[in-house]
């Protein structure tokens, strides 16, 4: 499971673009995918391009953070349901 620290330091790195890298090492695939990067001291990660991308194409920083905390394999098939049920409306309709 993910942590409390680890969810705050998701909303630090939506909201003011970095957070201390310690906080998201829960969360290590976010780096690859290159959804933040490491400053120069290694200290903080840092919002990259492609973050503020996605926070351009979901509907609010909410499913931001989710879908972040979806990079972790453990959380990801769980994300996945939930999309899949929106898409094809779901139980309490559609979610276009």
């Amino acid at each position: 499971m993910i942590s409390k620290s680890t969810i705050v330091a998701l909303g630090q790195l939506i909201h003011l673009g970095e957070a201390e890298a310690t906080s998201l090492a829960a969360i290590p695939e976010g780096r690859p995918l290159g959804l933040w990067t490491a400053s120069p001291s290694g200290a903080h990660a840092v919002a990259t391009p492609a973050l503020v991308e996605l926070l351009s194409r979901l509907p609010d920083e909410h499913e931001v953070l989710i879908g972040l905390a979806a990079c972790s394999p453990k959380l990801r098939t769980a994300w996945q349901s939930i999309l899949a049920a929106r898409r094809h409306g779901g139980a309490h309709g559609p979610w276009r």
